[in-house]
């Protein structure tokens, strides 16, 4: 977020406790997830709060690592690629 700052922008962080995120309907232009989705065991969920905060046209920017349904944990490929991208 620091760096993001020194643009002027005006910044929130929040936090996934949530009396700490009661934020009204159309409060923000852009929001943003950097490695912190894989945390998250309901996604449904997030992105229609994330959806209900942004403002009519608001960007959602996410730079995160997220298994779909796709992932097969036997498979060696699958994770080799994990393990490599986690560890990167």
């Amino acid at each position: 977020m620091l760096d993001i700052a020194d643009f002027g922008a005006n910044l929130t962080g929040v936090t996934i406790a949530p009396n700490e995120a009661e934020i009204e309907d159309a409060t923000f232009d852009v929001a943003y997830a950097i490695y912190s989705l894989k945390y998250i065991p309901n996604l449904e969920t997030v992105m229609k709060e994330i959806q209900r905060v942004l403002k009519p046209g608001g960007k959602f920017i996410v730079y995160d690592l997220i298994k779909t349904n796709d992932y097969d944990e036997d498979n060696e490929e699958h994770f080799k690629t994990l393990h490599h991208l986690e560890y990167a």
